[in-house]
């Protein structure tokens, strides 16, 4: 239940367990330090007496701009500018200091010496991101205190803050990312028997406050309150209940959407992302990820439809070390791939259970289609950044790639600008999504694209073989009807030798069929041990070739395999289709003269 702050741009970690315990971990080496400023504690002597207290959870804070300057709460502030080696108090006592609220507790025949009881100590450190300079500070008995000069002279602006009972915790101070002088003060009286939520908010370094508490429910005190840097004025807050938004200082609303009531002690928000993290007492840390819908659509009257402008996504390369690693600590990553949000006012009219979203390239082709819900509300429909996959088998919906080699799905689209519409009842809406390469990688563009290039032809590849299996699959289950339809029907000649000529066209029908997809390895899941490979399996293990690096051009090798599978390709199709012409056309002529049902061959199943 204590702080951990990552210094960025650094290795290093700074965390706390009890009373100010702060030490610094380096993620690169693993080696620790110790770096408490002041090593006497409440196990020495009584509060009181002590020069320098800590509270049970002492914040810690780092500066925006310059990773090595941290912060340290006590009763002062304290400063390091050589990441935690060196420390100095740059205020006075910021605190009451009320001596009758720094005793010993416990007794008289055993003390209670923990920490968590000891009083009069800095709460919430707030750093301004606009102006480092400018810093906040909130007190566990109810003070608010700012500096506008790094420390050289503070400020006590409690007394400003209307109707505010005293002896409150300040939990937290969330200092605007636009303007130094904004700030939210969320304070905590449940310790004084009052679960009244308070929030105040001002625009003038302190001088003067306004009650934004609003609409928020009695009997949840409020212990955060942050503003989104990404959207003036929506302002999230964290009560003993949950999490609250509120548009523009306006009214507030609830979070919900699957979120437990629980208390929440802080949250983040990242800017580059889009994100809120929460931090509740009791159930974990959450992230809401990719806030952009409540951001574009905060303060405004959203139309009967609307698609929200994408935020970029990342083609990551992921690579897992422990894959078949299990941890009872484990969470769930958020959806790989970019994001599509829209809002329909009223279930949709050309549809009741979907609407379309398109996505096509820089120069107009299509590369994906989803489908979404139309029923009213907030949607996100995760596009996976790949292109529209293989024609599937027939019977074996979502079998788009093949058994253990293939990749499945389409190919990865490369990195670049996309264009993707929402279909609804007549009505169209497009946004621009930038498609971003992993920062990591070196890859240029011209590799992504020509890797997705093959990939593509790999995958018309596999759609082309595919789609003639799928042909090969409906005239085998029109022979086998009509050969059972035949046996069941009264006997005659002209159904004896149409029974005898479908066997033999079915004959004819295996043979085609056979070196192009083995249908007993369907049920075997390691035909590819046992048998020899259909030109469909080895199709797909050129998509593998073709797909497996990250941003890898095709090898030479897998050039000359796509260029003689394509070919083969083409002359299975001409021999399955010269067997349609003439020997399945012959069949129908005897079939119809016999009075029975002819055999229909789809062109593209």
């Amino acid at each position: 239940g204590q702080y951990a702050v990552p210094a960025p741009g650094t290795p290093y970690i700074y965390a706390d367990s009890q009373n100010g315990e702060i030490v610094r971990l380096d993620r690169d080496t693993n080696e620790t330090a110790f770096l408490r400023p002041y090593l006497p504690s409440v196990f020495d002597r009584p509060p009181s007496a002590l020069r320098y207290r800590f509270n049970w959870t002492a914040p810690i804070a780092v500066a925006p701009t310059d990773s090595k300057v941290i912060y340290l709460g006590a009763n002062v502030l304290f400063r390091s500018t050589d990441a935690g080696l060196h420390w100095r108090p740059i205020s006075r006592d910021l605190t009451r200091s009320d001596k009758e609220k720094q005793k010993v507790t416990g007794g008289p025949e055993i003390l209670d010496m923990s920490g968590a009881e000891t009083y009069d100590t800095i709460l919430s450190i707030g750093i301004s991101p606009a102006d480092p300079k400018v810093i906040w500070v909130g007190t566990d008995d109810g003070l608010v205190q700012v500096t506008r000069d790094a420390g050289h002279r503070w400020r006590n602006v409690t007394k400003n803050i209307p109707d505010l009972p005293p002896w409150g915790r300040i939990s937290q101070i969330g200092v605007s990312p636009f303007s130094s002088g904004t700030a939210y003060v969320a304070v905590d009286f449940h310790e004084t028997e009052n679960n009244r939520p308070y929030v105040f908010q001002t625009t003038d370094f302190g001088a003067t406050w306004k009650n934004i508490t609003g609409n928020l429910p009695d009997g949840e005190p409020v212990h955060v309150v942050r503003e989104d840097p990404n959207r003036r004025g929506l302002l999230v807050a964290g009560t003993d209940g949950g999490l609250f938004y509120s548009e523009n200082d306006g009214p507030w609303h609830r979070m919900e959407n699957g979120f437990p009531t629980t208390p929440v002690y802080d949250l983040k928000f990242e800017k580059a992302t889009h994100d809120l993290v929460v931090a509740t007492h009791g159930r974990g840390i959450f992230v809401l990820d990719n806030l952009t819908p409540l951001e574009q659509s905060a303060g405004e009257s959203l139309p009967a439809m609307k698609l929200f402008t994408p935020i970029p996504a990342v083609r990551w390369a992921i690579f897992n070390r422990h894959p078949l690693e299990l941890s009872s600590f484990a969470a769930p990553n958020p959806a790989f791939g970019a994001a599509l949000d829209y809002y329909l006012a009223r279930s949709a009219a050309s549809s009741p259970d979907q609407v379309q979203i398109e996505i096509t390239d820089a120069a107009g082709q299509p590369v994906r289609t989803l489908a979404g819900p139309a029923t009213p509300g907030f949607h996100r429909v995760t596009w996976d950044l790949r292109y529209d996959p293989p024609t599937p088998l027939f019977g074996l919906a979502g079998e788009t790639g093949g058994g253990f080699f293939g990749p499945r799905g389409g190919p990865e689209a490369p990195p670049g600008q996309y264009h993707v519409t929402l279909s609804e009842g007549g009505r169209r809406e497009t946004a621009t999504l930038q498609v971003e390469a992993d920062p990591r990688s070196h890859a240029s563009v011209a590799a992504f694209r020509e890797q997705a290039r093959a990939a593509l032809e790999g995958r018309d590849l596999l759609t082309m073989v595919d789609r003639e299996i799928n042909r090969m699959s409906a005239l085998r289950q029109q022979m086998e009807t009509l050969e059972y339809l035949l046996l069941m029907n009264p006997k005659s000649t002209a159904y004896e030798e149409l029974f005898a000529e479908a066997r033999q066209l079915q004959a004819k029908l295996d043979r085609l069929e056979e070196p192009v997809y083995n249908r007993a390895a369907r049920e075997d899941s390691k035909a590819y041990l046992h048998r020899l490979s259909s030109l469909r399996d080895r199709v797909v293990r050129l998509r593998m070739a073709l797909e497996f690096g990250y941003a890898q051009r095709p090898t030479p090798a897998a050039i000359a395999e796509l260029a003689r599978l394509k070919r083969e390709a083409a002359e299975r199709e001409r021999q399955f289709a010269e067997f349609v012409n003439r020997d399945v056309a012959a069949f129908n002529k005897q079939a119809a003269a016999a009075g029975t049902s002819q055999l229909f061959v789809p062109n593209a199943p």
